[in-house]
């Protein structure tokens, strides 16, 4: 719903329904950083800030155990 809110130009809407996702699953990758994106296109970069560094700093974990498990191999 978010990304469709995002297409269709209602940000707001979007980062709501970005907002309830992460409500709902607090690592949903996706969420965050589409959250990061709506919020600065909404012209609220200080809000945008905080998501935009947790959605690199999952990136950079879940890429780290990626190249761990891919070692087991």
């Amino acid at each position: 719903m978010g990304l469709w809110a995002q297409r269709h130009n209602q940000i707001q809407a979007a980062a709501r329904c970005f907002w309830e996702a992460l409500r709902r699953d607090p690592t949903y990758r996706l969420a965050l950083y589409q959250l990061s994106v709506a919020l600065a296109a909404d012209g609220r970069p200080a809000d945008a800030k905080p998501f935009e560094q947790l959605s690199a700093r999952v990136r950079e974990l879940l890429s780290t155990i990626d190249l761990l498990y891919s070692d087991k191999k």
